[in-house]
């Protein structure tokens, strides 16, 4: 059989033989929708992806299918540059203590009672004459009691102003305070005791109180002063006890 004779049977079996060309958009999508399921090796990158899966939508000539969507979202550069400059504020923030925890409350202890040189207030009533006595109600007990004194004055004739001094003590049930007075009255009149007095007192501690000193200061009127004094362990000054000591000499 020569070639004429052939060529009218090949072209018979081709025809035969004619197979629907390949739907490759087809193809396409259905390895991209496997992709996800297959490991794969990446790119190291230090912050999170964020995957969502593929999805496919059927085209509106019905023929081929579509993907729509990604298998893989990475942080865009604006993203990157946003995430730094937070992080860069943030660590800022903590360095200059703005978003440092507050401290924990701490719950104060009892008050550690002074031993050295110690600040009373109170009030002192003494009656008027020349030995005049009262009470001293004061902040701290060992400088609270019966007090009583000796008045040494000099007044003017014409009212009852002058300078004052004398022996002072200060009794309480563990112990007491033996010591001088000296200071100045301003009255209206002869034997006025409705007038202003304004004494200081220095003592040394006897009993319980035994190595104290004590200086205080009485002001106002005589029936309602206002005291206010040192409490201290140590002698009394020692310019004030020579004083003492040339007043009793003579």
């Amino acid at each position: 059989m020569n070639d004429e004779q052939m060529q009218p049977l090949l072209k018979t079996w081709l025809r035969a033989r004619k197979v629907a060309p390949t739907d490759v958009s087809n193809g396409v999508a259905q390895v991209v929708a496997r992709l996800p399921e297959v490991p794969q090796r990446d790119r190291w990158w230090p912050l999170p992806r964020l995957h969502r899966k593929a999805q496919t939508s059927t085209a509106t000539n019905g023929y081929a299918t579509t993907v729509s969507g990604r298998t893989q979202t990475m942080f865009s550069a604006t993203k990157f540059v946003a995430v730094a400059a937070v992080l860069t504020l943030a660590g800022t923030l903590l360095w200059s203590g703005v978003l440092t925890p507050p401290p924990e409350e701490q719950t104060p202890g009892a008050e550690v009672e002074r031993t050295d040189f110690i600040i009373v207030t109170g009030t002192s009533t003494l009656s008027g004459g020349g030995a005049p006595t009262g009470d001293d109600s004061m902040s701290d007990p060992r400088v609270s009691g019966r007090v009583q004194l000796i008045n040494n004055y000099k007044m003017s004739t014409e009212d009852a102003t002058g300078v004052q001094w004398g022996p002072y003590t200060l009794t309480n049930e563990s112990g007491g305070w033996e010591g001088e007075w000296i200071g100045f009255y301003a009255g209206a009149a002869v034997y006025d005791e409705s007038g202003e007095e304004n004494a200081m007192v220095w003592a040394s501690g006897t009993g319980d109180y035994e190595g104290w000193s004590y200086v205080a200061n009485y002001t106002g009127n005589i029936l309602a002063l206002d005291v206010k004094g040192l409490m201290y362990q140590d002698l009394i000054p020692p310019t004030v006890v020579l004083g003492l000591l040339e007043a009793e000499a003579e």
